[in-house]
């Protein structure tokens, strides 16, 4: 157990930079139209659909003035995209002060009693694949600045 006591940073919501994986509907957006009401300025919005992505972020951006919403596309459960989304959105942006992983992966889900027990373990690894990508991806700087929010939906 570490002993250090040197004070760790927690971002202000007015002054964070957040970025939303899966923040192109449902929760994920619902979450940035929230974060928008608390006084957030600076959302990233990832996702897959590019269509939805650009209105999801034209949505977030009329929100509010002063808001800078970007939308950058990619698949996060491959470990390059995670760091290329993570480098455009920092880009644009500035780095993450705040992650927001709200997504999985594309698949049907079944009844539980119909999936075959064999199947779980990819269904699993599938599902987390992505916010552990994302997480890998922000780290580095929110180790520099000693803090940062992750949140796992």
């Amino acid at each position: 157990m570490s002993t250090d006591t040197r004070e760790v940073w927690v971002p202000d919501l007015s002054e964070a930079t957040v970025y939303i994986v899966g923040g192109t509907s449902g929760v994920g957006l619902q979450v940035a139209r929230q974060l928008v009401r608390a006084g957030t300025q600076r959302i990233g919005l990832v996702g897959r659909d590019v269509e939805r992505g650009e209105k999801a972020a034209t949505e977030v951006r009329s929100l509010a003035s002063g808001v800078w919403a970007f939308f950058a596309s990619g698949d996060v459960n491959d470990p390059a995209e995670a760091t290329r989304v993570t480098e455009e959105l920092s880009a644009s942006l500035g780095p993450a002060d705040i992650l927001i992983n709200s997504t999985v992966s594309a698949f049907t889900p079944n009844l539980f009693h119909e999936t075959p027990p064999e199947d779980v373990p990819a269904i699993l690894l599938r599902q987390a694949l992505g916010p552990l990508n994302m997480c890998r991806a922000v780290l580095p700087h929110m180790r520099a600045k000693r803090g940062g929010v992750i949140v796992n939906i």
